[in-house]
């Protein structure tokens, strides 16, 4: 069972790829998000982040990243 989170949890995740408007990220219970505003995370960052907004059917969840926990190589 997956651990499903609320608006305003905390969580890590790791970025997976990103574009000129933020950063794809992969949370640690395997639901992919977004974060706006950071795309210069290199792929393979960890992060902590909040939850922001939750998914919908056609939207990931948004999340503001509160910190670079490790930087990738």
């Amino acid at each position: 069972m997956t651990k499903k989170y609320e608006r305003l949890d905390m969580c890590l995740g790791k970025v997976v790829g990103g574009n000129r408007s933020g950063a794809y990220i992969l949370l640690d219970n395997g639901e992919p998000a977004f974060a706006y505003n950071f795309s210069s995370l290199s792929r393979g960052t960890e992060v902590l982040c909040s939850i922001c907004r939750l998914a919908t059917e056609d939207r990931n969840t948004v999340v503001s990243v509160d910190s670079v926990l490790e930087y990738a190589a």
